[in-house]
């Protein structure tokens, strides 16, 4: 997607298994310090019971935002995204990215319509510096 775009930028970031993180945390630490650099971090869920065809359940699990990338915080960070997810599949994920300044405009974008689950793309996007209204699934000036 990132190449695809002309006037938008899709940040960096990492994604790390619930089954790595068990068997090499400190080791995933220090990747994801060195590979995203000294800026604070999104830490956000990503598990596979996160979204449908037919429906989104952002909001639904933990998401830490301005994560100082230091291991202490970034651990304990990790940790409780995990823990709100529902299940304990090893292939459950958590994506980790730098926090982004001077927002203009954020969004998702899906790989199926919600609703019908037609195999387009779609776009849900809010005007703003508050990004979390689309991955949180709060309301607002939100727009399809």
């Amino acid at each position: 997607m990132r190449n695809r775009l002309r006037c938008s930028s899709v940040p960096p970031h990492l994604v790390v298994t619930r089954g790595a993180w068990h068997t090499r945390r400190d080791d995933l630490v220090r990747e994801i310090i060195l590979s995203l650099g000294k800026v604070k971090l999104a830490v956000r869920s990503s598990t596979i019971s996160e979204d449908s065809f037919l429906r989104s359940n952002a909001g639904r699990y933990c998401s830490m935002l301005d994560v100082v990338p230091e291991p202490a915080g970034l651990t304990a960070a990790i940790d409780a995204v995990l823990a709100s997810y529902d299940s304990q599949a090893a292939h459950d994920q958590v994506l980790i990215q730098p926090m982004i300044a001077r927002v203009v405009a954020s969004g998702v974008v899906f790989s199926r319509l919600l609703g019908s689950g037609a195999p387009y793309y779609g776009i849900e996007y809010s005007v703003g510096g508050d990004t979390t209204v689309t991955t949180a699934g709060k309301h607002g000036n939100s727009k399809c």
